[in-house]
């Protein structure tokens, strides 16, 4: 009767153990496969942010470039410009010294004045 009784005791333990772990498994299963579906959606949404993101970057990229170039070519342009307009004064302030030299060289003390006015305002670019 003993032995019988552990018998019964023993085949009921399994099968709660079998009936826990069954449900258990079922459970993991579902949990696992809600889990990749939700991680296969997330990647596909993040793919698709990703992508236009990145479309969205190369726009500005090249409209920043487009914009880049035309005000750097701007500038240069003005550049050029004061660079020659400034050569034109200075060749024209050179003539007039020489020419107000040559008017008061006779003059040591307006020559003077011209030479050290020449040496200390006149400062090439």
């Amino acid at each position: 009767m003993r032995l019988v009784r552990k018998s019964v005791l023993t085949l009921c333990s399994l099968l709660l153990a079998v009936s826990v772990l069954f449900p258990q498994t079922t459970v993991h299963a579902a949990d696992q496969k809600w889990m990749n579906q939700v991680w296969s959606e997330y990647k596909s949404y993040n793919k698709k942010t990703v992508n236009a993101y990145n479309n969205y970057q190369k726009q500005v990229d090249k409209k920043y470039k487009l914009f880049y170039d035309a005000s750097h070519a701007s500038l240069d342009q003005l550049e050029k410009k004061v660079l020659e307009d400034q050569k034109q004064w200075d060749e024209k302030l050179q003539a007039d010294l020489d020419q107000l030299k040559q008017k008061y060289e006779g003059n040591r003390d307006l020559k003077d004045k011209l030479t050290q006015y020449e040496g200390s305002s006149i400062q090439v670019i």
